[in-house]
C-alpha cells in the first residue's frame, strides 16, 4: 500500500516538473521571439531613418534656384566645331540662370516638350546636373558630338564616373539625358531614342515615345518661370536646352 502511494507521488511530481519545464521553455521562446521582433523593428526604423537622411542629403546637394537650365552652346574656341573633347572653359556644359537673350520675344522658340512621367524627368535632370559638374564633358556640334554617349555607355549610364574627355551639342546632350534615363529605369521607348538626329527632328522623335507632350503656349516660352525640371525648350531652327529646376510659378 505504502509502495503504491510512493509510486503515485513520484508520477505526480514528474508531471508537474514536465509542465513547469515546458512552460519555462515556452516563455523563453516567446521572450526570444519578442526580442527578435523588437530588434527587427529597431533595425527597420534605423534603416528607414538612414534612407531618409540620405535622400535629404541628396536633395540638399541638388538644391538650385528656381528656373535654372542646363545649357551647351560653344566650345573653348567660341565656335561650334573644331575644339577638343571635354570642357576646357568650365562653361561649355553648365547649369545657369535662364539667359536674357532667350527672354527676348525675337528669339525663335518653337515649343516646349514636357515628359509626362515625373520619375523619368527627375532622372534626366539628375543626369544633366552630373554632366554639368563633370569637366570631362564638353561641347561640340561636329564629329565629336556623339562621344558623350560612348562614355555614358562605357560607365554604366553614370555621368559622374566619366573620366575620358568627350563632347555633345545641345541636341545630343538633351536626348542623351533621357535615353540614359531609359536604361536607368528600364523604359524601352527611351532606350530607343535616336540621338543622332538634328534639332528639327526632336519633336517627332520624343513624341513618338509616348512619354512627352508638346506645348507652344507663349506663356511657357521666353521664360522658365512656369516650367518644370526636365522641360525641354526647342527652337527648331537652332537650339535645345533643358530646365533643371522648377520655375517660380510652374504650370
Amino acid at each position: 500500500m505504502l509502495l503504491g502511494l510512493l509510486l503515485i507521488l513520484i508520477l505526480v511530481m514528474g508531471v508537474v516538473f514536465s509542465y513547469c519545464h515546458g512552460k519555462n521553455n515556452q516563455d523563453s521562446k516567446t521572450q526570444e521571439e519578442s526580442l527578435d521582433q523588437e530588434n527587427s523593428k529597431v533595425q527597420e526604423e534605423s534603416l528607414n531613418q538612414e534612407d531618409s537622411k540620405t535622400s535629404e542629403t541628396e536633395q540638399e546637394d541638388m538644391d538650385l534656384d528656381p528656373g535654372m537650365i542646363f545649357n551647351t552652346q560653344k566650345n573653348e574656341l567660341g565656335s561650334y566645331r573644331g575644339g577638343t573633347e571635354g570642357d576646357q572653359t568650365g562653361k561649355e556644359a553648365r547649369i545657369m540662370n535662364y539667359p536674357d537673350y532667350y527672354v527676348d520675344s525675337s528669339y525663335p522658340w518653337s515649343f516646349m516638350l514636357r515628359c509626362t512621367d515625373e520619375k523619368v524627368r527627375k532622372q534626366a535632370v539628375t543626369n544633366a546636373i552630373m554632366a554639368a559638374e563633370n569637366d570631362h564633358i564638353g561641347y561640340d556640334s561636329g564629329d565629336l558630338r556623339m562621344t558623350l554617349w560612348d562614355q555614358v555607355e562605357a560607365n554604366n549610364y553614370d555621368f559622374s564616373r566619366i573620366t575620358t574627355d568627350c563632347s555633345a551639342n545641345c541636341v545630343t546632350s538633351a536626348l542623351i539625358f533621357y535615353k540614359a534615363a531609359g536604361y536607368q529605369l528600364g523604359i524601352e521607348a527611351l532606350q530607343n531614342i535616336d540621338i543622332s538626329i538634328h534639332v528639327w527632328d526632336v519633336n517627332e522623335t520624343l513624341l513618338k515615345t509616348g512619354l512627352f507632350e508638346e506645348c507652344d503656349d507663349s506663356g511657357y516660352l521666353h521664360t522658365s518661370d512656369h516650367g518644370l525640371a526636365g522641360d525641354l525648350y526647342v527652337a527648331e531652327s537652332r537650339h535645345v536646352m533643358m530646365q533643371v529646376s522648377d520655375g517660380k510659378d510652374p504650370w
